[in-house]
């Protein structure tokens, strides 16, 4: 069994995914991301292992997985976060009112927010260098809208990320 991993890399990460998932508030869709590190020992079986482990009651053959390179992930996250509907203002936060008028609704900035994510999951893994798959799980468990499953491992750190996001309609 992997353990968890929270330290101030992975905690901040958090924080700005739930940052990003209040912008959807509002919204036709509900967005869903969330990130989680674990550590990995000799002999687990990646990514099958942490899919088992997140996953209890979804069976090794309902689950589908590719390895992908750390380009096509970066395209499907960040193709991914412009879902995300800005119904509460700027992603970071300003002063757009005064006292006499409506807040302004400042356009939500897609890339500054992806940028950002990048950012802060290099914190926690180094991506760039990693093995990298994407997991396809039964629909039953899978957002309906849209969504992505992604094992991070870089076997120097010995650190899987495993990232997710989505939204139903």
């Amino acid at each position: 069994m992997m353990k968890k991993i929270e330290n101030n890399s992975t905690l901040d990460l958090k924080v700005f995914l739930e940052k990003l998932e209040n912008f959807s508030v509002g919204s036709n869709n509900q967005v869903s991301l969330s990130a989680a590190a674990y550590g990995v020992s000799v002999g687990d079986n990646l990514p099958l292992d942490l899919v088992s482990q997140l996953f209890p009651s979804i069976k090794a053959e309902e689950v589908k997985v590719k390895s992908v390179s750390v380009e096509n992930m970066v395209n499907r996250v960040n193709e991914s976060i412009p879902y995300i509907e800005n119904k509460l203002g700027d992603f970071s936060p300003a002063s757009g009112h005064s006292p006499n008028s409506q807040p302004v609704q400042p356009q939500f900035d897609y890339i500054k927010a992806a940028e950002e994510y990048w950012d802060m999951v290099s914190k926690c893994v180094d991506y760039k260098t990693a093995e990298v798959w994407e997991i396809s799980l039964p629909s039953n468990v899978a957002h309906v809208f849209w969504y992505f499953y992604f094992v991070v491992y870089n076997p120097k750190q010995n650190i899987c990320l495993f990232l997710t996001g989505g939204a139903d309609d």
